[in-house]
């Protein structure tokens, strides 16, 4: 299966934007994977901010999956967490 970047603000029951980082990102490197994919550090190429990118496998069962996380990460407040930008 084809990796994509998995974008952060889809809830249940709407389709996952494709997220095209070639424009807006660089790739520093990669920071670590998982159960859906693997993670990439990218820096922002208008602001220099560095994000994390998490690449996931796509698939029917996969995408429910990574929208119940998506949706139970948005809700999470935390010094050690990272929040969604997009």
């Amino acid at each position: 299966m084809a990796r994509t970047p998995a974008a952060a603000g889809s809830a249940v029951g709407m389709e996952m934007p494709i997220m095209h980082d070639g424009e807006r990102y660089e790739p520093v490197r990669d920071i670590g994977s998982g159960n859906f994919g693997v993670a990439r550090l990218m820096r922002n190429r208008a602001t220099g901010d560095l994000v994390a990118v998490k690449y996931i496998d796509r698939g029917d069962k996969i995408d429910e999956n990574v929208k119940r996380e998506i949706i139970n990460h948005r809700s999470l407040r935390h010094p050690n967490i990272i929040r969604f930008k997009e």
